[in-house]
């Protein structure tokens, strides 16, 4: 799902067929789809008896430290290489906020007016969910009537869905801002671990009946269907993202759960093959730093461009967006690897043990 919100922003940088720029405009999905996965995993693994503190410190050793020095390299790039990226209003106060990982809590865009790694957004609302989820977790856990809690949040996704109609009318900072804003995700976020619950606590009548009826073929449908609805009736000047992650959010939920189902059975899949749990297991790196190197890229690109005096006809530049692309995501998803293995885990194991060793006692006590 990584590599879709990779094609999603690369469409931004160069022209390209029509059917990839189509698949391209899906690509946002993959965030909802983070959060929701995220929800359904953390809690999978939740514990009543779980430190609050050691959980948290878990999760933030392993996004922090790429998200640092991903923040760090941007102003290297900008500053001192002088790069292009082609937005002049990054500064240091955009890139504090964007380090502290709060920029789109109660800020809005505008009002700091840089944006360094904007995808940042989404590991800023996984950070408010780690905060919030052994509290939000320990109500989820305590609720036996399941079907009140699954009612409600049927109930508020489909006012947000309405809301986020509304919306799609509205000046595009106030869009930017409350599409970015972790409370309005928060929704995926809860159905995710509501339906982690589903599972554990209903496992035995819940399972083989969902089991039986629940289908790939049918999956794409759920996803597929009403997005083609909404694409094709609503012009695309109002479309916005927040709205398709809304109404594709049933699809996902029900992508997720044939994933599990695979599990439970333990049935072969393609998924389960090396290559993929390798990407899995990439695909922080990958996002993260997929707008950094989108930049280096494309700036190469142009360099080439410009030195050899090349020049592309106006109708072949489609076919050329193309095989940028392809040439683009085969070098983000090895980069991605490699930063997986020595880079991501090292970094984590690092700052686990500072955190243990070096975090202040009051701290923890306050914390708790």
């Amino acid at each position: 799902m990584t590599l879709f919100v990779v094609l999603y922003n690369s469409l931004l940088y160069w022209p390209n067929l029509s059917l990839i720029s189509s698949i391209g405009r899906l690509g946002y999905l993959g965030v909802p789809f983070l959060f929701s996965l995220s929800g359904f995993v953390l809690y999978w693994n939740y514990s009543p008896s779980d430190s609050y503190v050691n959980s948290f410190k878990k999760r933030i050793s392993y996004i922090y430290p790429i998200h640092a020095c991903v923040i760090i390299l941007f102003v290297i790039t900008r500053f001192i290489l002088k790069l292009d990226f082609g937005v002049n209003n990054r500064n240091i106060l955009g890139a504090v906020y964007d380090l502290i990982l709060i920029r789109d809590w109660f800020i809005p865009r505008n009002f700091i007016n840089s944006s360094w790694n904007s995808v940042s957004w989404a590991i800023s609302c996984l950070l408010f969910y780690y905060l919030i989820a052994p509290i939000l977790f320990k109500y989820i856990y305590k609720i036996i009537l399941i079907q009140k809690l699954i009612n409600t949040l049927i109930a508020m996704w489909l006012v947000q869905l309405a809301l986020s109609f509304i919306l799609q009318y509205k000046s595009n900072a106030l869009v930017e801002f409350i599409s970015h804003n972790p409370l309005w995700h928060l929704i995926e976020f809860v159905m995710g671990a509501t339906l982690a619950k589903l599972f554990l606590i209903n496992h035995d009548n819940y399972i083989p009946a969902l089991h039986k009826i629940l289908s790939f073929e049918m999956i794409i449908f759920v996803i597929f269907m009403p997005l083609s609805i909404y694409l094709y009736f609503v012009p695309q000047v109002y479309q916005i993202a927040t709205t398709i992650s809304l109404i594709a959010l049933p699809g996902i939920l029900s992508l997720i759960s044939f994933f599990v189902l695979h599990d439970i059975y333990n049935i072969d899949s393609f998924l389960k093959k090396d290559i993929f749990i390798k990407l899995g297991s990439a695909s922080l790196p990958l996002y993260i730093t997929q707008i950094l190197f989108l930049n280096i890229f494309v700036n190469l690109i142009n360099h080439i461009i410009i030195i050899q005096h090349i020049i592309i006809p106006m109708e072949q530049v489609h076919y050329y967006g193309f095989i940028f692309t392809i040439l683009f995501i085969l070098f983000i998803t090895t980069v991605s690897l490699f930063m997986h293995n020595y880079f991501v885990v090292p970094c984590q194991r690092c700052a686990n043990y500072i955190l243990n060793k070096y975090l202040p006692h009051s701290i923890i006590i306050l914390l708790k």
